[in-house]
């Protein structure tokens, strides 16, 4: 007789609690000796085990290590404790939807919805609804638990027993609705694993509190033996050697679970498993440059974040085999700190989910100094930018994940003294105007006194899969001060508004070129994370010195249509007035519908006539657009949406162009910042020149051994030599 769906549904999870019994009754039975893997003929390192295991500090460094964070970053710490009264309080902000923490928690329920996910076997659990715009993130965002730090912090720095019994009983509560595979939190090991490194790091705050004792203890031992059995069990590598950030969360989880569990068989062999896989997984996911595969720069963050944490972790316990990643860090750092804009954000290039490894004092998910603030700090670095906190403060972070070693002398040691120097707080005057190149990943970054560029020309990356990469080639963002003038649209969700999820990731939300409406690389409207790999772009010319950046661009995406059409972009930035003129030509044959867009950042948009746009910020700075639509295209402004936090968007205003031309066709862009009124006169004079000197200044740039850079590694270009 056929069983019914429930009858299946109990007889599973009754298997899913029978193994769970085993589990429990292996995590007392002593480990076999000889049962430690071997790598390479090589006996894996054990590091430290049990009890003498270091997650970021021990329980007598937490009250020193409480005064210096109280005393070097004072603002933060005192946002940390009222944001752990809050929480207190039963307020909780996911993706900035209210979260009642107060009485029973809703474990299973995107707050913004209503939509509630059901107890079954996670497998049988449909994770997408497209039609009521709910988003699994946001319930999985919540079992993260990463408000943890925010409670284990506020407790070292007042003892408030408070802050202990809300973290025990939200433990308790998670688990008693969640057991092992029931549920929607078991059905992504990467959220498994963010769970249980935050419950780890928080075990280190609470640990020898009253609250916290040794029987809860014991019961979190047995949660966490849960959750690293099942991210063992369920990894999600593809098997072909195309993984991501996923997987990297998985090792990065295995491997502090195997560490504080590592006085059993199993988290020894966890913890020597992920260091062997990420081994690996660095050599394949960091690129030469640096720049993580995905070509997004919210995920790059994340997985620096993930390894950086891990390999310190590995330091203090003793595992050498961890300095093999320093290389890959410090890369991973250079180019963090390399395209950090003048206002201290990070530009919005591919997708981000807001995604952190570890809670952090909340600051916008474009602020990345922190992460290269700890990296400068633990390479031995004296020369970071501008890292400070908006207080003038080093990440609080900093004393707690980095600066262990000051607890016993209160001072700070070496490599640490970079992140508390006050006076190293910008970027120097004789490395104001350097440019970058990041060769695998095809990002050029350049730079002037104030001023930032920030160009595309990056591949689908991941192997080809593109899960979290846009339609952005040959796009780019400009800055100058404060102020945003060009941006990138970022990318609100995922799931949730799967149209708006397409829209902009598409070509056409960019700073970029259109044809015939198609895409760079195309994808499915139903596939959200994937884009083909149609597109080859290529770095063909650049040069720079102490007045001007050039670089010339493009790429074959559209070569698939009809005509074999070609984008070529030539970006010419002029360093002392900060002003950048594009000059764009398609390259084929036929005639095909064409679309040029441009991104304003915030501030009042005026349109003065077809050929002039501009920009006034609130510091009566100005920038001006000179648009070349002699040429049979026309202008006109039109609005869109941008998204710096992931579930928020907000309006902005475009710049479109569109015609109806034959092949070959150029056009040309001009934009200058001024801080008062804009020069027109002088931008007049830009387009003209670029217009005219356009085939002659290719020419020059290419026989110019002194200035022109070939695109051949990583590189700094510093008046016009590789550093």
């Amino acid at each position: 007789m056929m069983k019914s769906a429930q009858q299946i549904t109990l007889k599973l999870a009754k298997r899913l609690r029978h193994r769970r019994e085993k589990y429990l009754s292996y995590l007392h039975t002593p480990a076999p000796s000889d049962s430690l893997p071997k790598k390479n003929n090589r006996q894996a390192d054990p590091g430290k085990h049990g009890p003498e295991a270091v997650i970021f500090f021990t329980p007598e460094q937490r009250k020193n290590l409480a005064k210096l964070a109280l005393k070097h970053s004072p603002v933060s710490c005192r946002a940390t404790i009222d944001r752990a009264d809050q929480l207190c309080a039963g307020q909780l902000f996911v993706f900035g939807d209210r979260v009642d923490i107060s009485s029973k928690i809703d474990w299973h329920t995107d707050p913004r919805t209503g939509h509630s996910w059901p107890d079954k076997p996670a497998a049988q659990i449909p994770l997408i609804y497209y039609d009521d715009k709910s988003d699994v993130k946001a319930p999985w965002e919540l079992a993260r638990f990463q408000f943890f730090n925010d409670l284990g912090r506020a407790f070292a720095y007042t003892d408030d027993a408070r802050y202990v019994r809300l973290a025990r009983r939200t433990i308790e509560s998670f688990y008693r609705v969640n057991p092992l595979g029931i549920g929607i939190h078991w059905a992504n090991p990467m959220e498994a694993a963010i769970r249980a490194a935050n419950w780890i790091v928080a075990d280190a705050f609470f640990a020898g509190a009253t609250e916290w004792d040794a029987p809860f203890r014991n019961r979190l031992k047995v949660l966490l033996y849960d959750h690293g059995r099942f991210i063992r069990s369920h990894l999600e590598n593809d098997g072909h050697g195309i993984n991501n950030n996923h997987y990297t969360a998985n090792l990065a989880g295995l491997f502090i679970i195997g560490l504080y569990l590592s006085e059993i068989d199993p988290g020894r062999l966890w913890s020597q498993f992920a260091v062997d896989e990420l081994d690996r997984e660095i050599d394949l996911q960091i690129l030469p440059d640096g720049v993580h595969y995905e070509n997004s720069v919210g995920y790059h963050r994340l997985t620096f974040e993930m390894l950086f944490y891990t390999y310190r972790l590995g330091l203090l316990n003793g595992i050498g085999e961890v300095r093999r990643w320093e290389p890959a860090l410090q890369r991973m750092a250079a180019f963090t700190e390399n395209i950090i804009m003048p206002n201290g954000r990070a530009p919005d290039f591919g997708d981000n989910d807001d995604g952190l490894w570890l809670g952090s004092p909340p600051r916008p998910p474009d602020d990345h100094k922190y992460i290269v603030a700890m990296a400068a700090a633990q390479f031995g670095r004296t020369d970071p930018a501008s890292l400070f906190t908006s207080d003038n403060e080093p990440p609080e972070e900093s004393t707690w994940y980095l600066n262990y070693k000051t607890a016993k002398s209160g001072k700070i040691p070496a490599a640490g003294r970079v992140v508390y120097d006050k006076s190293i707080s910008k970027r120097s005057d004789e490395n104001s105007r350097v440019s970058s190149v990041f060769r695998a990943s095809g990002l050029v970054v350049f730079r002037s006194d104030n001023g930032y560029v920030l160009v595309s020309a990056n591949p689908v990356g991941t192997g080809g899969i593109g899960g979290h990469k846009h339609n952005d080639l040959l796009s780019y963002v400009f800055t100058v001060g404060d102020s945003e003038i060009v941006v990138d649209p970022g990318t609100y969700a995922y799931t949730a508004d799967p149209a708006l999820r397409n829209q902009l990731r598409s070509t056409a939300a960019h700073n970029t070129v259109t044809v015939d409406r198609a895409e760079q690389n195309r994808f499915y409207p139903r596939q959200l994370f994937w884009v083909r790999d149609d597109a080859q772009p290529e770095i063909c010319a650049i040069s720079s010195n102490k007045v001007a950046d050039r670089l010339v661009v493009r790429h074959d995406g559209y070569r698939r249509l009809n005509g074999n059409v070609i984008h070529t972009r030539r970006f010419n930035f002029d360093k002392v007035h900060n002003i950048l003129v594009i000059r764009d030509e398609l390259t084929g044959r036929g005639i095909h519908d064409i679309e040029s867009a441009i991104n304003l950042g915030d501030g009042t948009v005026e349109m003065l006539d077809a050929d002039r746009i501009v920009l006034t910020f609130s510091t009566r700075r100005q920038a001006g657009f000179l648009l070349d639509n002699s040429q049979g295209l026309t202008g006109r402004l039109m609005p869109g949406w941008r998204s710096r936090q992931y579930r928020h968007k907000s309006p902005m205003m475009r710049i479109v162009r569109r015609g109806h031309v034959p092949l070959p066709f150029s056009w040309t862009t001009v934009v200058g910042v001024f801080e008062s009124e804009v020069d027109w006169d002088h931008l007049q004079c830009a387009l003209v020149d670029a217009i005219e000197n356009d085939s002659n200044s290719d020419s020059n740039s290419d026989s110019n051994s002194d200035s022109t850079v070939r695109f051949q590694q990583p590189e700094l270009i510093i008046n016009g030599e590789i550093a």
